[in-house]
């Protein structure tokens, strides 16, 4: 399964969002999760999903586009929709990767999408792919850290859940594996799963989404899983 980017429109003009997720589906590398007609609510769904790209207008009231995009976290890509011209340098001094003018074409919003997918893919590979070993089968199998969604335990036996590939399972205990993990980005959230931070879709207060998969969170493991969200 290939990965999607995901992504939010914020936009006052209602319309404008309808037209952003048309366009989302249509594009078979994204998948659009909300529109929003007011920056702050959006900065709320921010602190709490996880995000690749943001179509972003900029006349807004109250918080307008260049104030959010101020606050947004520093890995999110911005691109910047509006009418009006002028504000394009502005927009690129807060790191804004393009700037679409409305009225914009379906090729011209792909053009913009597929340049904030393809930097984001340049910068995982200047990153060193981290990998690990397991022996399933009776062979040794070389996984990859970033193609891990979730680890999920069954008694003795553990199965990797991958982004595009099939499970792979073996006999090991969750908690001596999840040792040989980086911590920084792979958290237990239940006596039966640990998950990649970097693949959640969503979470609620005590479920949480990766790829497409609903997983619960165990209340021993909640307190531990929010904060590492807020790291």
């Amino acid at each position: 399964m290939a990965r999607k980017y995901r992504l939010i429109a914020i936009d006052d003009e209602s319309p404008s969002i309808r037209l952003i997720e048309k366009f989302c589906s249509e594009n078979t590398n994204i998948c659009f999760l909300e529109g929003f007609v007011s920056a702050k609510k959006a900065l709320s769904f921010l602190s709490k999903n996880m995000v690749d790209i943001i179509i972003l207008d900029i006349e807004m009231p109250g918080m307008n586009g260049l104030e959010f995009a101020g606050k947004c976290p520093g890995n999110v890509k911005i691109i910047f929709s509006t009418a009006f011209e002028q504000f394009a340098i502005e927009g690129f001094n807060l790191s804004a990767i393009d700037y679409i003018l409305k009225p914009y074409s379906i090729d011209r919003f792909n053009q913009s999408v597929d340049k904030a997918i393809r930097i984001i893919e340049l910068e995982s590979l200047q990153k060193p792919e981290e990998e690990i070993v397991v022996k399933a089968n009776y062979s040794n199998k070389r996984i990859k850290l970033d193609s891990i969604l979730y680890i999920e335990s069954l008694d003795d036996n553990i199965t990797i859940n991958l982004i595009d590939t099939e499970s792979v399972t073996f006999r090991n205990t969750l908690k001596a594996f999840t040792q040989e993990l980086p911590d920084n980005n792979f958290i237990r959230i239940h006596r039966s799963f640990v998950i990649a931070l970097n693949k959640i879709t969503s979470y609620q207060r005590n479920k949480v989404v990766v790829g497409d998969k609903e997983l619960p969170i165990g209340l021993q493991y909640k307190d531990a899983f929010l904060s590492a969200l807020n790291q």
